[in-house]
């Protein structure tokens, strides 16, 4: 079971490893379907904002490891994908772009080779991990997998709002 970027992971890894998986199923909780459909107003402001400030104190804490990027990094970077296009730039990802990367490591691209019985379960409201990219078409989904879009949720404890009152879950 995995949830969020874990859940992405897992999904991967069930469509990479397919067929030499000893795992005999998967459960996926808001996966993050498509690297490359922009982000909500709350994943840019709150969560790309906080890990690229988490990010920038691990490049200070390891300067001599990216002594090379150090400050284009530093100046330069405030979120995700401005921290990707330095690192990709910079050769430290072996891709030649930010797209050919996030390509990579979207869960859409390894849908159809999905063998292992495997649910994913995401939400129309989810600020996090949007459906956008989630494929609606059956044909773009392996023998083994299966979504399942719910209308109301969120982002993993499926709770409407910070504060929840009154709740449909």
């Amino acid at each position: 079971m995995g949830f969020s970027l874990g859940a992405g992971l897992l999904i991967k890894y069930m469509g990479d490893y397919a067929s030499i998986t000893p795992v005999k199923g998967a459960i996926a909780v808001s996966p993050p379907w498509d690297f490359q459909v922009k982000p909500t107003w709350a994943f840019h402001c709150l969560w790309t904002r906080g890990i690229s400030v988490a990010l920038k104190y691990y490049i200070l804490k390891n300067y001599f490891a990216f002594k090379d990027i150090f400050w284009k990094i530093m100046l330069t970077t405030w979120s995700f994908y401005g921290f990707d296009i330095v690192m990709c730039e910079e050769g430290k990802y072996n891709f030649d772009s930010v797209e050919n990367y996030y390509d990579s490591c979207s869960v859409h691209t390894k849908l159809k080779r999905v063998t292992a019985p495997t649910l994913a379960i995401s939400s129309v409201d989810d600020p996090l991990c949007s459906i956008d990219g989630c494929p609606r078409d059956v044909s773009d989904y392996g023998p083994g997998m299966i979504a399942v879009i719910v209308e109301q949720g969120g982002h993993l404890g499926f709770a409407e709002h910070i504060f929840p009152i009154n709740s449909s879950w």
